[in-house]
Order: C-alpha cells, then structure tokens, then sequence
C-alpha cells in the first residue's frame, strides 16, 4: 500500500458510484440488513460507503446522503470530532481510540478486534457508550472496502463492573475484618485486645459503606434515585469525608489536607448523600495514586453567589492516553473491569447535582479534580438514561 494520509477522502460522487455498485449485490445487502448488530462498510479512507438498518434505525432513520461519505465518529457524534468537521481519525486522541485501532488494522488487511468507549456531544449533552467494534477487509467486485461492525456493550459492561468492583472492595474490607478478629483471638493483653476491638467498628462502616456505594451507583444510572435536599455547610460535609477516607489510607506517612474549610464556610441545601459519595470518590481516588509521604488536598470555595467548587489534589500525572476516558462508565487505570470512581463522579455531579465535574492534569497543576455545584439544589424530576445513538 502506498503511503497513508489519515486526511484524505474519497469524493462525494466516487462515494455514490461505489455505493451503487454495492446495491447490486442484494443478497448481501439483505444478510447485513438481517444482523441486530450495527454494520458499516468503509472505504480505505475510513468513509461509510454502506451501514444496515439496524444502524439506520438507532440513528432515527436518517437519509442516506447525510451518512453517507462520513467517518464512523462523525456519525456518532464523537466528542472528539464535535469542535470541528471532517475529524474523525485525525486528532491527537484518536490514536488511543478503540473503533480507529480496528479500523486502521483493517485498513492494512489485518482483521481486529477492540472495545471503543465512546464519549459523545449530542444537542450539548455529554454521553458515554461502550462499544465492541471489529473490522475485517473485504473484497466486492474487486473493490478493497472494509466491514465495520458495532455492538453495544454498555449495560453489559456496567453489570461486569459492579459486579467485579463490589467483589474487590468488599473481599479487601472483609480480609482485614478477619484478620483483626483472629488477632483478638490470640492477644493476651487487655489494652491491645480492645485497642483491636476497636479496628472493628471502621472496618464495619467502611463495609457498609462499599455496599451503599454499589447501590446508589445502580439506582442513580438506571434513573431511580430520588434527590432528598437537606442543609449543610461546607466545612461539616469535608469532615465527614475526610473522617470515612482515612480508613482507605494505606500508609501512615499519606494524609488528607483541607485546606481553609472554616475561614470560607459555604451553607449549602443539596442532596448530601450524593456531594459525600462523589467527595468520597475523589478523595478515595487521589489516595490511590498517592505515593509515600504525599498529602491530598481538598477544599471548597464560592466562585459565585449561586455556585461553589470543591476541588481534591494530588501530585500523580494521568497519561494524556487515558484522560480522554477518565469519565467514561468503564474505564479505569486500576485494571480490566474497575472504573467506576471517577464515572460515578460525572454521573452524580452532572445529572443530579446539576453541576459539572471536570479535572487537569499537567505538570503546573499536578491533577486536580474539580466539581462545581448550585449552592441551593432544585429539585428536578429525572428519567432513566438512554443509551439511543
């Protein structure tokens, strides 16, 4: 193959000319149209040229020359591509992009297989699914075009997930709540066997609070949770997490810094259930990337008269390869099959707090994750999500 530019594309006209080609094949084209699985037919220069009518369906029916001649991300509505047209695969992130992988591997005659998670722009609205793409090259009437095939992965995924993040939180919690009984067991001393006792009580919270963790993360996707607003302040609601988050320290010399909690106290009316879990969240998971020695630092200022932000820091760099995902419902830097701290923070934050959840990461700022929220929440009647491209 002669050299590859990401940028070329094939002309409308030559677009219309192969697809009128395909069109005489309606064997084929009625097995593509029979599968339940999203199916597009590329060209070497990644622009649809075919996709069945269970794509066209999802996609609300639209007419074939609006399609046709696009890319699969532009079509997708890829956050990626939104600030500009024609994009798809020719941005700084579309290298790390599972669909684009798959692609470019067909591209080159190789079949492959990837798992895309993609993060859409629709009408302003930030949605995140996971796809399972595979692409294979194929030959029709000696044309060199390339089958792309989709399927949607997100509920599935999710259930994996949960099911697999419950089962490591709850196996480390309840390993150290045997570990400390078996110790009571075989202590003599008075002092030390209540000094022990006394670990249990944590441990048991932090248990418990795992499972509620667990719980609200499948009530508040599904659309089920109902906001409860009460009054707090700042200060009390920095406490609290910061009390829950030092059972998650894993070694003496980490701490957890709030910075001027009571100089800049904030009354807040919000659903505090959700503000903790998603604090929660964001401390529990700068207290992972923490190294030896280091302090996370939390704190929360006014930035108007209707909104504050809370803001939780650490030292640990994210690869630029994983920032675009770091929202996205299953992703993780932890390992296969985790990912849902920093997705339960843009879920909560945005969709019942009715703010924004947002973060840096570069070598000025270190990483920071930010929230910002309504100072007084309005209760808002939320329907269950859909995941229809």
């Amino acid at each position: 193959m002669e050299k590859y530019n990401v940028m070329d594309r094939m002309s409308t006209n030559d677009i219309n000319g192969l697809k009128a080609r395909l069109d005489s094949h309606r064997y084929l084209m009625d097995i593509l149209n029979s599968l339940p699985v999203w199916v597009l037919i590329l060209t070497q220069t990644r622009q649809i040229v075919y996709f069945n009518d269970t794509l066209s369906r999802s996609l609300g029916c639209p007419e074939n020359e609006k399609i046709l001649s696009l890319r699969p991300g532009e079509v997708f509505n890829c956050i990626n591509c939104s600030d500009q047209e024609y994009a798809c695969g020719t941005t700084k992130l579309c290298k790390y992009c599972g669909a684009f992988k798959s692609i470019m591997s067909s591209v080159f005659g190789n079949p492959k297989r990837e798992e895309c998670n993609l993060v859409q722009m629709i009408n302003g609205e930030v949605r995140n699914l996971t796809l399972d793409v595979s692409s294979t090259p194929i030959y029709i009437d000696k044309m060199r075009l390339n089958m792309f095939v989709v399927q949607d992965v997100s509920q599935s995924k999710l259930r994996l997930n949960l099911m697999q993040s419950f089962l490591h939180d709850i196996r480390n919690t309840t390993s150290a709540i045997i570990a400390n009984t078996q110790l009571i067991e075989i202590e003599q001393n008075v002092n030390d066997k209540i000094e022990l006792l006394g670990l249990l009580k944590p441990s048991a919270y932090q248990l418990l609070d795992e499972i509620d963790s667990q719980t609200l993360i499948e009530l508040t996707d599904s659309g089920r949770w109902e906001t409860i607003i009460k009054s707090t302040s700042s200060a009390k609601i920095i406490k609290e997490c910061i009390s829950l988050c030092n059972f998650y320290i894993s070694d003496a010399t980490i701490s957890i810094h709030a910075g001027c909690i009571n100089d800049n106290q904030i009354n807040l009316k919000t659903d505090v259930s959700l503000l903790k879990r998603v604090l929660i969240n964001m401390l529990k998971n700068a207290l992972e990337s923490a190294e030896i020695g280091e302090t996370v630092q939390i704190k929360c200022e006014r930035i108007s008269d209707k909104l504050a932000k809370f803001s939780v820091k650490n030292n640990k760099l994210i690869p630029i390869e994983h920032q675009k995902n770091i929202f996205v419902r299953s992703f993780s830097t932890k390992g296969s099959n985790r990912g849902l701290g920093t997705y339960g923070i843009k879920l909560l934050t945005t969709k019942y707090l009715q703010g924004q959840a947002s973060f840096i990461s570069d070598e000025e700022h270190r990483t920071i994750f930010e929230i910002k929220i309504p100072v007084e929440l309005k209760t808002i009647k939320t329907s269950p999500k859909s995941y229809k491209i």
